[in-house]
């Protein structure tokens, strides 16, 4: 029996969904499913058919959208209209592919083509007012962007004003820059090697971070990501755009590489630390940029070439687990040395535990090797496992010997050593918790600063932070130290400094609010200290909103003596005062999506005297209602005569706890 013919609509619909469902699955959830050569493969069939079938391509998603893009629009960020849409490039993904278009082009064009490097970032328009940078907005779906001038201090350098080569404000230029934002590969590492949630994508990283709102920017990033400028609105009387690209860098724009031999091979040779995953090819003479024009989703004087995923196969040697600054313990797949793409790779992460367990890994099993355009290695499938001894994951700690759970998540369970207080591999993360913002606030000291100070032996315990010297930090740092030192700060942020389990700003505000920081000397009696009353269980369950499930992980952290070491140490070097913030105002439940996630919101609110709690009680003041909410808890709201608000009317966190604040009868 012989398969039905599919008609142009079947397919077309096929891959829309397929499309739609990958792209919002890579770009928004930071999920890949299938290589990218597969997904590339589907939006090039899908354009084929487009082409023939106009009318009925216009009944999908995929052919309305100029980059087959869907990002969520994040709700706390303003909508910006372009006034040119900003389309994608046409994609090519053999040779044949490119060779085929550039025989379309006139001879004229054929003999200015530029070959620039294919930045995988994340595209912007950078808007100047009379040489004013005055805008900064994402791509979105190509009509309409989103503001995001609020990343600025991420990158490393963007001109916020256009001058003159004598240095005087361009007023006279009103126009738009494009480029592709991203991060170096090395700083990618670096940031992933000390981070609580690896990312799986420079491209995705750099989403993620621009994206966020004003209040939940990284700032472990800050000054890291750069800006490839490759279009303008006016071409400023240049007639080629080899010569706009001298005025971009005059002015201090970053441009992307050129390529001067292509080998279409995944070849990152061009520029080791910039991610890219091909070459675009370009027509040079601007006239005929304007002669051949675009159709609606692509311009037709430029084409980008993909890179296609290389695979090697090689032979798995073993699997490393090591501890990582959270607790996370991490799986890397070491086998016999591949070349992929012209660079050796010997070792690669697995995305996390459940991955390692799905994969069911033997020692001297044939394994699939990927770069893709993703630039870290990644074991991409199990090609012959083979008879050799099953992988098993570790049952202790490979750092401490601690005592190791399963923490299983809706797209992953990772491995987490519950020896938070003498654990080596996690005491990064103990440093990078005492010098956070809502904790002793020191701006500049970020987590590739802390690694090199810890791998040198300046910091052995977290309270090293306030000893290090001016040669060790600089002198910004340093004044910031010594003002901690000689000025009170708020007990509330002693007890978070302590690095003590599950105590966010939430839990050290309350339980700071329930015992005030005195210290009692009694003639030659025993010093009480300022966190002894912190080992009492029974003391700390009585103190509403503390359960046993949270008292007992702090009480025997003070069992680890480093963990006492520590506490002693910052008591020693910090003056602290009772302040009237302590106590939380309002307690509140969220149930639904609200646009950030409930880690972001905890310390946030917790500034702003809100807690929120995880059940629903009568002594809750609210409940907040997102998006796809939970109807158990909005009928307990309704039977304990708990005001439900509204969360989706809020454009940002400011927003919603005005709402909160505003909205909440006490």
């Amino acid at each position: 029996m012989t398969t039905p013919h599919k008609t142009a609509y079947e397919e077309m619909h096929e891959l829309n969904q397929q499309i739609t469902y990958h792209a919002d699955l890579y770009f928004n959830k930071d999920i890949q499913e299938i290589q990218n050569h597969v997904y590339d493969e589907m939006v090039e069939r899908f354009e084929e058919l487009a082409e023939h079938n106009p009318e009925v391509a216009q009944l999908f998603e995929t052919a309305r959208k100029p980059v087959p893009i869907h990002e969520v629009t994040n709700e706390g960020l303003k909508s910006i209209r372009f006034d040119t849409a900003m389309l994608s490039l046409k994609k090519a993904l053999t040779k044949d592919a490119v060779t085929a278009w550039i025989a379309t082009l006139p001879k004229e064009a054929t003999e200015h083509l530029v070959r620039e490097g294919k930045v995988d970032g994340l595209a912007l328009q950078l808007d100047y007012v009379k040489g004013r940078l005055v805008s900064m907005a994402t791509r979105g779906d190509g009509m309409e962007g989103e503001e995001v001038i609020h990343a600025l201090p991420l990158f490393e350098y963007i001109p916020q004003t256009l001058v003159s080569e004598t240095g005087e404000l361009r007023e006279d230029l009103t126009l738009s820059i494009r480029g592709e934002a991203y991060v170096g590969l090395e700083d990618f590492h670096r940031y992933n090697e000390l981070a609580s949630k690896v990312k799986s994508t420079p491209r995705n990283a750099v989403s993620g971070w621009v994206r966020a709102l004003p209040e939940n920017q990284d700032h472990n990033i800050t000054g890291r990501l750069r800006f490839a400028a490759y279009w303008c609105s006016d071409t400023l009387g240049f007639e080629k755009y080899t010569g706009l690209r001298g005025w971009l860098i005059q002015e201090g724009f970053g441009i992307a590489p050129l390529v001067d031999q292509v080998s279409f091979d995944n070849d990152a040779s061009v520029n080791a630390d910039v991610p890219m995953d091909g070459v675009v090819f370009k027509v040079n003479l601007f006239s005929l940029h304007q002669s051949l024009g675009a159709n609606s989703r692509h311009p037709r004087w430029a084409i980008a070439y993909k890179y296609p995923d290389v695979e090697a196969v090689t032979r798995l040697l073993t699997v490393v687990w090591s501890t990582a600054a959270t607790g996370r313990v991490i799986p890397v797949a070491h086998y016999d040395w591949v070349r992929i793409g012209g660079v050796v790779c010997t070792k690669a992460n697995l995305d996390n535990y459940k991955q390692f367990i799905a994969l069911e890994l033997r020692a001297g099993a044939l394994i699939g090797i990927t770069r893709n355009g993703d630039v870290i290695p990644r074991v991409n499938r199990v090609v012959e496992n083979g008879k050799g001894s099953p992988l098993k994951a570790p049952e202790e700690c490979p750092s401490c010997s601690g005592v190791l759970e399963v923490r299983v998540g809706k797209q992953s369970a990772d491995l987490v050593c519950t020896n938070t207080t003498d654990c080596p591999g996690q005491l990064i993360g103990r440093c990078i918790n005492l010098v956070h913002k809502r904790t002793l606030d020191i701006d500049g000291l970020g987590p590739v600063m802390l690694a090199a100070l810890v791998e040198n032996e300046r910091i052995q315990y977290p309270y090293d932070v306030l000893n290090l010297k001016r040669l060790d930090v600089g002198e910004k740092i340093y004044n910031r130290i010594q003002q901690l030192k000689k000025n009170q700060i708020p007990y509330w942020r002693f007890i978070k400094a302590l690095g003590l389990p599950n105590v966010d700003v939430t839990r050290a505000k309350k339980l700071a609010s329930y015992h005030p920081p005195t210290r009692l000397v009694a003639g030659g009696a025993e010093v009480y200290r300022l966190f002894d009353w912190l080992q009492d269980v029974d003391a700390l369950i009585k103190i509403p909103g503390i359960s046993a499930g949270i008292a007992i992980p702090i009480a025997t952290s003070f069992e680890s003596q480093d963990f006492v070491t520590n506490a002693v140490g910052l008591e020693n070097l910090l003056k602290t005062i009772q302040t009237a913030e302590e106590e939380h105002e309002l307690k509140v439940c969220i149930t639904g999506t609200v646009g950030q996630t409930r880690e972001e919101m905890i310390d946030y609110f917790g500034d702003h005297g809100i807690e929120l709690v995880d059940k629903l009680t009568k002594d809750c003041n609210c409940l907040l209602i997102g998006e796809r909410p939970g109807q158990s808890k909005v009928l307990k709201a309704t039977e304990l005569g708990i005001p439900r608000l509204n969360a989706t009317e809020a454009t940002s966190i400011d927003a919603l706890i005005n709402i909160i604040k505003t909205g909440v009868v006490k």
